[in-house]
């Protein structure tokens, strides 16, 4: 199994908290938050890890290899990141793995959910959406999703400066205990 983590974006709404630093490497609790991330993926055993990369690459890669080492790591570059959305990311990655982000996607269901992908790019939506659409389309035609309740876990989005500094008040001490 290989973990897909998209990191191509600007980070456009994080405003000035990203002139200078990826997203993802902003600290919360003392450590970045691409370093949970990649923890929590060591802690189970997963060290296959697929990065669509874009904005700040170098940045990451610098990162990644001084902090883990031992990761077996798979770079894919979207080179049109200013332009697109997480549909066109992931479609990038495509047939490199199986988990994206907090999604489980099973191996069965990869063909389909990169073909989907694909004709949604193809049309000309896909370029800008999130890759949640493609999702929507597959539960429609069918395709089993399911649930998994997560209100106890310290986790959440962070997309805007605000959503940043929630995390840092509400969820660092729930991250240092």
């Amino acid at each position: 199994m290989k973990a897909v983590i998209l990191v191509a974006g600007k980070s456009r709404r994080m405003g000035p908290l990203t002139d200078h630093i990826h997203k993802s490497l902003l600290e919360v609790a003392g450590r970045p938050i691409l370093d949970r991330m990649l923890r929590a993926l060591d802690h189970n055993a997963l060290r296959n890890v697929v990065f669509v990369c874009g904005s700040m690459q170098d940045q990451l890669r610098g990162h990644v290899a001084r902090a883990f080492p031992s990761l077996n790591v798979t770079r894919v570059e979207n080179p049109d990141y200013a332009s697109t959305n997480t549909a066109y990311s992931l479609s990038l990655a495509d047939a490199a793995g199986e988990s994206i982000g907090i999604n489980l996607i099973a191996a069965v269901h990869l063909e389909r959910l990169f073909a989907t992908l694909a004709e949604r790019i193809d049309t000309g939506a896909g370029r800008s959406e999130y890759y949640e659409h493609a999702f929507n389309r597959m539960v429609a035609d069918g395709i089993p999703f399911r649930a998994v309740e997560i209100t106890d876990l310290p986790v959440m989005e962070v997309d805007t400066p605000e959503d940043y500094h929630t995390v840092k008040q509400e969820l660092s001490a729930q991250l240092l205990a």
